[in-house]
Protein backbone atom coordinates (compact mmCIF):
# COMPACT_ATOMS: atom_id res chain seq x y z
CA UNK A 1 0.00 0.00 0.00
CA UNK A 2 1.27 3.47 -0.83
CA UNK A 3 0.01 6.35 1.32
CA UNK A 4 -0.04 9.99 0.26
CA UNK A 5 -0.54 13.31 2.06
CA UNK A 6 -1.53 16.46 0.24
CA UNK A 7 -0.62 20.03 1.08
CA UNK A 8 -4.02 20.67 2.74
CA UNK A 9 -3.69 17.88 5.30
CA UNK A 10 -3.84 18.86 8.95
CA UNK A 11 -0.63 16.85 9.43
CA UNK A 12 1.31 19.08 7.05
CA UNK A 13 2.75 22.12 8.78
CA UNK A 14 2.87 25.45 7.00
CA UNK A 15 6.61 25.42 6.36
CA UNK A 16 8.75 26.64 3.48
CA UNK A 17 9.79 23.12 2.43
CA UNK A 18 6.15 21.99 2.21
CA UNK A 19 5.08 25.05 0.21
CA UNK A 20 8.09 24.50 -2.06
CA UNK A 21 7.15 20.83 -2.52
CA UNK A 22 3.62 21.83 -3.55
CA UNK A 23 4.96 24.37 -6.05
CA UNK A 24 7.32 21.81 -7.60
CA UNK A 25 4.53 19.33 -8.34
CA UNK A 26 4.19 20.46 -11.95
CA UNK A 27 0.39 20.39 -11.60
CA UNK A 28 -1.25 23.73 -12.40
CA UNK A 29 -4.76 22.69 -11.35
CA UNK A 30 -6.46 24.00 -8.21
CA UNK A 31 -6.41 20.58 -6.52
CA UNK A 32 -4.22 20.16 -3.42
CA UNK A 33 -0.80 18.82 -4.38
CA UNK A 34 0.52 15.57 -2.99
CA UNK A 35 3.70 16.43 -1.07
CA UNK A 36 4.52 13.30 0.95
CA UNK A 37 4.40 9.55 0.44
CA UNK A 38 5.03 6.47 2.55
CA UNK A 39 5.06 2.75 1.85
CA UNK A 40 2.84 0.84 4.22
CA UNK A 41 2.88 -2.83 5.13
CA UNK A 42 -0.43 -3.47 6.96
CA UNK A 43 -0.64 -5.91 9.85
CA UNK A 44 -3.82 -7.74 8.91
CA UNK A 45 -4.07 -9.39 12.33
CA UNK A 46 -4.52 -5.97 14.01
CA UNK A 47 -6.82 -4.21 11.56
CA UNK A 48 -10.59 -4.15 11.81
CA UNK A 49 -13.44 -2.66 9.79
CA UNK A 50 -14.75 -1.15 13.05
CA UNK A 51 -11.68 1.00 13.76
CA UNK A 52 -10.90 4.33 12.19
CA UNK A 53 -7.22 3.48 11.67
CA UNK A 54 -4.87 1.12 9.92
CA UNK A 55 -1.98 -0.52 11.80
CA UNK A 56 1.28 -1.83 10.39
CA UNK A 57 4.82 -0.78 9.42
CA UNK A 58 5.48 2.42 7.52
CA UNK A 59 8.62 3.22 5.52
CA UNK A 60 9.56 6.73 4.48
CA UNK A 61 11.79 9.68 5.28
CA UNK A 62 10.99 13.18 6.49
CA UNK A 63 12.90 16.35 5.75
CA UNK A 64 16.09 16.44 7.88
CA UNK A 65 15.49 12.84 8.94
CA UNK A 66 16.55 9.31 8.15
CA UNK A 67 14.71 6.47 6.45
CA UNK A 68 12.49 4.68 8.96
CA UNK A 69 10.51 1.44 8.99
CA UNK A 70 8.39 1.75 12.09
CA UNK A 71 4.99 0.80 13.48
CA UNK A 72 2.36 3.35 12.54
CA UNK A 73 -1.36 3.91 12.83
CA UNK A 74 -2.92 5.71 9.87
CA UNK A 75 -6.19 7.54 10.25
CA UNK A 76 -8.34 7.45 7.14
CA UNK A 77 -9.19 11.14 7.24
CA UNK A 78 -5.89 12.64 6.18
CA UNK A 79 -4.28 10.07 3.92
CA UNK A 80 -4.94 8.89 0.39
CA UNK A 81 -4.33 5.15 0.21
CA UNK A 82 -3.47 3.25 -2.98
CA UNK A 83 -3.31 -0.52 -2.81
CA UNK A 84 -1.05 -2.28 -5.29
CA UNK A 85 -1.61 -5.83 -6.47
CA UNK A 86 1.75 -7.55 -6.03
CA UNK A 87 3.12 -11.06 -5.78
CA UNK A 88 4.49 -12.39 -2.49
CA UNK A 89 7.99 -12.11 -3.98
CA UNK A 90 7.46 -8.46 -4.95
CA UNK A 91 6.09 -7.72 -1.48
CA UNK A 92 9.14 -9.33 0.15
CA UNK A 93 11.58 -7.52 -2.17
CA UNK A 94 9.93 -4.19 -1.45
CA UNK A 95 9.96 -4.86 2.30
CA UNK A 96 13.63 -5.99 2.18
CA UNK A 97 14.57 -2.83 0.28
CA UNK A 98 12.95 -0.77 3.03
CA UNK A 99 14.74 -2.72 5.76
CA UNK A 100 18.08 -2.17 4.01
CA UNK A 101 17.40 1.56 3.57
CA UNK A 102 16.69 2.21 7.27
CA UNK A 103 19.05 4.89 8.54
CA UNK A 104 19.86 6.38 5.12
CA UNK A 105 19.84 10.17 5.08
CA UNK A 106 17.86 12.81 3.24
CA UNK A 107 18.77 13.69 -0.37
CA UNK A 108 19.04 17.48 0.00
CA UNK A 109 20.66 18.12 -3.43
CA UNK A 110 17.96 16.08 -5.19
CA UNK A 111 15.21 17.82 -3.23
CA UNK A 112 16.43 21.39 -3.66
CA UNK A 113 17.48 20.92 -7.28
CA UNK A 114 14.24 19.22 -8.29
CA UNK A 115 13.61 22.00 -10.80
CA UNK A 116 16.55 20.71 -12.89
CA UNK A 117 15.89 18.21 -15.68
CA UNK A 118 15.88 14.67 -14.29
CA UNK A 119 18.99 13.63 -16.25
CA UNK A 120 21.16 16.15 -14.41
CA UNK A 121 19.32 16.20 -11.07
CA UNK A 122 21.32 14.59 -8.23
CA UNK A 123 20.19 11.05 -7.49
CA UNK A 124 20.10 9.19 -4.20
CA UNK A 125 23.73 8.11 -4.69
CA UNK A 126 25.08 11.55 -5.63
CA UNK A 127 28.69 11.98 -4.45
CA UNK A 128 28.40 9.24 -1.83
CA UNK A 129 28.36 5.49 -1.46
CA UNK A 130 25.55 5.83 1.10
CA UNK A 131 22.18 6.24 -0.61
CA UNK A 132 20.12 9.29 0.32
CA UNK A 133 16.47 9.80 -0.51
CA UNK A 134 13.52 12.14 -0.33
CA UNK A 135 10.18 10.43 0.33
CA UNK A 136 8.96 9.78 -3.21
CA UNK A 137 12.45 8.84 -4.41
CA UNK A 138 12.58 6.21 -1.64
CA UNK A 139 9.09 4.90 -2.44
CA UNK A 140 9.75 4.75 -6.19
CA UNK A 141 13.13 3.07 -5.60
CA UNK A 142 11.56 0.36 -3.43
CA UNK A 143 8.74 -0.24 -5.94
CA UNK A 144 11.18 -0.34 -8.84
CA UNK A 145 13.54 -2.69 -6.97
CA UNK A 146 10.61 -5.08 -6.47
CA UNK A 147 9.60 -4.92 -10.14
CA UNK A 148 6.35 -3.12 -9.34
CA UNK A 149 7.36 -0.05 -11.33
CA UNK A 150 8.80 -0.45 -14.83
CA UNK A 151 12.58 -0.63 -15.25
CA UNK A 152 12.53 2.58 -17.28
CA UNK A 153 10.73 4.54 -14.55
CA UNK A 154 12.84 7.37 -13.14
CA UNK A 155 12.95 7.23 -9.33
CA UNK A 156 13.77 10.95 -9.07
CA UNK A 157 10.08 11.74 -8.96
CA UNK A 158 7.77 14.16 -7.15
CA UNK A 159 5.15 12.66 -4.77
CA UNK A 160 2.33 14.17 -6.87
CA UNK A 161 3.73 12.58 -10.04
CA UNK A 162 4.14 9.22 -8.28
CA UNK A 163 0.52 9.43 -7.15
CA UNK A 164 -0.61 10.06 -10.73
CA UNK A 165 1.50 7.16 -12.05
CA UNK A 166 0.12 4.77 -9.44
CA UNK A 167 -3.52 5.76 -10.04
CA UNK A 168 -3.63 3.44 -13.06
CA UNK A 169 -1.63 0.66 -11.36
CA UNK A 170 -3.47 0.59 -8.05
CA UNK A 171 -6.85 0.74 -6.37
CA UNK A 172 -8.18 3.40 -4.06
CA UNK A 173 -8.33 2.01 -0.56
CA UNK A 174 -10.26 3.31 2.39
CA UNK A 175 -7.77 1.71 4.79
CA UNK A 176 -10.21 -0.76 6.22
CA UNK A 177 -10.10 -4.49 6.41
CA UNK A 178 -13.14 -5.91 4.68
CA UNK A 179 -14.35 -9.26 3.53
CA UNK A 180 -15.73 -9.77 -0.02
CA UNK A 181 -18.11 -12.41 1.40
CA UNK A 182 -19.86 -9.71 3.45
CA UNK A 183 -20.75 -7.54 0.45
CA UNK A 184 -24.47 -7.57 -0.30
CA UNK A 185 -25.30 -7.12 -3.99
CA UNK A 186 -28.72 -5.84 -5.02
Amino acid sequence: MVCFLDSNSEYVEDAFVNRMAACMSGDSSDTPKIIHTELFFPDESKNSIHRNELVGLSCSIHYQGQVFLEPKRFSKANWKFRTLSVTNEQYQQCYQFCQNAVGCGFNYPGYYLYFLPSKIRPSSNFLTSNPKYYCSELTASALKHAGILDDGQDVKIHPHELYNILKDKSMIDCARKWSPQKIRWG
